[in-house]
């Protein structure tokens, strides 16, 4: 009998440590700096945005942070979800490091969400709003795909850029080289079509992010996108990105961007944040 209360005891304890471990909200704090600039007869023109931006993440089941690596965790776990984003940025106009331009603020919200049926077929919704000095403008976003297996979507989706149409075609798979060390991989299609000239584009975007260890997480990704993404870059840029769990709930994470827009504006872009989970 006091075996099986013993046994009993240990099982429950291992339970709740297990789940102890699981999370089903997540919240992020970052701060994004960012400078387009164009170079024309040696004079120089910038337009420099900076400003903090807070996330929240509900997913409708506990979200099991054995699946590693832990930036895959919701994605291996097939997860339904619920996301927000706001930011607050300063935007400073300069022409050759004078101020030429009152300097405005820019908020923006990103609401999105992810539905899971059937672990397998998947539906995505988002819009994001943007409102500077009183005018805003909406872009509304719907895809459609599915897991093909445990570690691999294939996604299809559409955006509502006011003026403009946006197609995108996605996938993303994760893989294990051995048991302590995972690649996770990303590629993808798009087209813009303009709705005044009736003009198009194509473009695509290609990227990989190496786990070393399950808390790590090193990424580079090669963009010459004519779609659009979750920061509304536009044209050509090269990523860089790390993320190190410093437990299984908190994580830090740094980001750097540079590139070229499809106006022909240099792009440079970074940004920082930290994320807690429970």
């Amino acid at each position: 009998m006091k075996k099986i209360m013993l046994a009993t005891f240990i099982s429950s304890i291992t339970c709740v440590s297990a789940l102890a471990d699981n999370y089903q909200i997540e919240f992020e704090g970052g701060y994004s700096n960012r400078e387009d600039s164009l170079d024309y007869d040696g004079d120089t023109s910038k337009v420099e945005q900076k400003g903090p931006n807070l996330r929240a993440r509900y997913y409708f089941t506990p979200i099991d942070t054995s699946n590693a690596p832990l930036t895959e965790a919701a994605f291996l776990n097939k997860a339904s979800y619920l996301d927000f984003k706001y930011e607050n940025i300063e935007a400073t106009y300069k022409f050759n490091d004078a101020s030429f331009f009152q300097d405005d603020t820019r908020r923006a919200l990103k609401m999105s969400g992810q539905a899971v049926f059937n672990d397998s077929w998947l539906v995505k919704l988002g819009a994001y709003n943007l409102k500077v000095d009183g005018e805003s403008e909406t872009l509304k976003t719907i895809g459609f795909g599915g897991y093909i297996n445990d570690d691999t979507t294939v996604v299809f989706s559409y955006t509502d850029l006011d003026g403009a149409n946006a197609y995108d075609l996605a996938m993303h798979k994760v893989i294990s080289l051995n048991s302590d060390m995972y690649l996770s991989f990303e590629a993808g299609l798009g087209r813009l079509e303009v709705d005044d000239n009736d003009s198009s584009e194509s473009g695509f975007f290609i990227g990989a992010k190496y786990h070393p260890l399950a808390r790590l997480s090193l990424g580079l990704e090669y963009q010459d996108r004519k779609i659009i993404d979750e920061d509304l870059f536009f044209g050509r840029g090269l990523e860089a990105s790390a993320t190190y769990f410093v437990t299984n709930k908190i994580s830090l994470s740094a980001e750097y961007l540079r590139g070229e827009q499809v106006s022909g504006l240099d792009v440079s872009r970074f940004n920082i944040a930290a994320a807690v989970r429970f």
